[in-house]
C-alpha cells in the first residue's frame, strides 16, 4: 500500500463511537495519517452484529469519495460494511464490503451526490459486521476519510 489521491481534500473523523465489539486499541488518531505506524484495532464481538463502529466527522463541505485504507482478518464466509449515514432517509447506505484479506487495501468509493450524507456540516461513516463475530476476528483501520 503506497498510493493515496492527493489530489483529492482528505477530512479525517474527529471521533470515533464503538457501539459494538470486543474491544479496540489505536483510537481515531491510528486512522487520521495513512502509513504513519498508527492503525485502529477493532476486535469482533462474540455476537450479532460483531462490530458496529461510526466514525464522526465535522466541518465537511461536500463528499466525492469515501478513502479507507484496512485489513480484515476473519473468516471468507464474513464481511464488514462500509456505510454513510443518508440524512434524508435516515439510514445507513452500504458503498462497499470488505471481505477477509492478506495485507491492507486501500478503498476510494465514489458518492456521486453527497445532499443526504452531509447535515450541517457534520458527516458518519460507519464499519459494520453483520454475522455473528468470533473474537480472533479483528479489522485493523490505517487511514479513514472523506475526500472531495
Amino acid at each position: 500500500m503506497s498510493y493515496l489521491r492527493k489530489s483529492l481534500t482528505h477530512h479525517t473523523a474527529d471521533s470515533v463511537t464503538e457501539t459494538v465489539t470486543d474491544g479496540t486499541a489505536g483510537g481515531v488518531a491510528g486512522t487520521q495519517t495513512l502509513l504513519d505506524g498508527t492503525i485502529y484495532q477493532i476486535e469482533e464481538d462474540n455476537a450479532q452484529p460483531a462490530i458496529d463502529v461510526e466514525f464522526v466527522f465535522s466541518s465537511v463541505p461536500k463528499i466525492s469519495t469515501i478513502i479507507v485504507a484496512a485489513y480484515y482478518l476473519g473468516a471468507t464466509s464474513h464481511a464488514v460494511r462500509i456505510n454513510l449515514w443518508n440524512y434524508t432517509d435516515t439510514q445507513w447506505d452500504t458503498f462497499h464490503t470488505l471481505m477477509t484479506g492478506l495485507d491492507y487495501e486501500q478503498h476510494f468509493l465514489s458518492v456521486p451526490d453527497d445532499t443526504k450524507y452531509i447535515s450541517g456540516g457534520a458527516a458518519k461513516i460507519q464499519l459494520y459486521h453483520t454475522e455473528n463475530g468470533i473474537a480472533s476476528h479483528v479489522l485493523y483501520v490505517d487511514y479513514i476519510a472523506l475526500g472531495y
